[in-house]
């Protein structure tokens, strides 16, 4: 996938894990893990209003969501994240 960007409809590819954990926490939710180059995980991410979450997050507008964008929350999603990627970087160098 040579842009890290495609909207979908409702589905949403990103490579980004820190945008990764942000839309997990506004209510996005993984659908599909394209690991198929481990050293460029893409993550598709499905959500009602999808397109509003990416845009609100690129434009640092998060005001709207109040209460939904918790630091707790985007801590756990994105340590998460972060330990499964780090896994499957470290599977792939041992083959």
């Amino acid at each position: 996938m040579k842009n890290n960007i495609s909207i979908k409809g409702k589905k949403y590819s990103l490579k980004d894990p820190y945008k990764i954990a942000m839309l997990q926490c506004l209510g996005a939710k993984i659908v599909q893990r394209d690991i198929s180059d481990p050293f460029n995980i893409v993550f598709t991410l499905e959500h009602e209003n999808i397109e509003e979450l990416v845009q609100a997050i690129h434009n640092g507008d998060l005001g709207k969501y109040g209460d939904n964008v918790r630091i707790d929350k985007y801590t756990e999603y994105h340590k998460r994240l972060m330990s499964y990627i780090r896994e499957v970087k470290l599977n792939a160098r041992r083959k």
